[in-house]
């Protein structure tokens, strides 16, 4: 039996999504600003495929209001100073535009 990893976040996109492709898969990655009791929480989101096509602009850019729904991811890597470091990532499965059509 599989844990329950799911997540729904809602926010602002902090700049237009980062777009490449990897092994023919297209890849998009923005950050979401989430303001929650006067404390802004910065979340790096992650889109593969069909999804990240249609996140494309004019859709997501700066300001934009939205809602993710997906699963998170813990990331290892080693910083400039050498330190072992970990962080979050939402891996999205549904992107809905607020006041506008639903991305899946």
């Amino acid at each position: 039996m599989r844990d329950l990893n799911r997540v729904i976040v809602g926010g602002r996109a902090v700049k237009e999504p980062e777009y490449k492709e990897v092994n023919g898969t297209r890849i998009a990655n923005f950050t979401l600003a989430c303001n929650y009791d006067q404390q802004v929480n910065y979340l790096p989101v992650t889109c593969f495929g069909g999804l990240a096509e249609r996140v494309a602009i004019p859709f997501v850019i700066k300001g934009k209001a939205l809602q993710v729904e997906g699963r998170l991811r813990q990331e290892s890597f080693q910083s400039k100073e050498g330190q072992h470091c970990t962080r979050l990532r939402i891996i999205a499965q549904r992107i809905i535009l607020q006041g506008g059509p639903k991305c899946q």
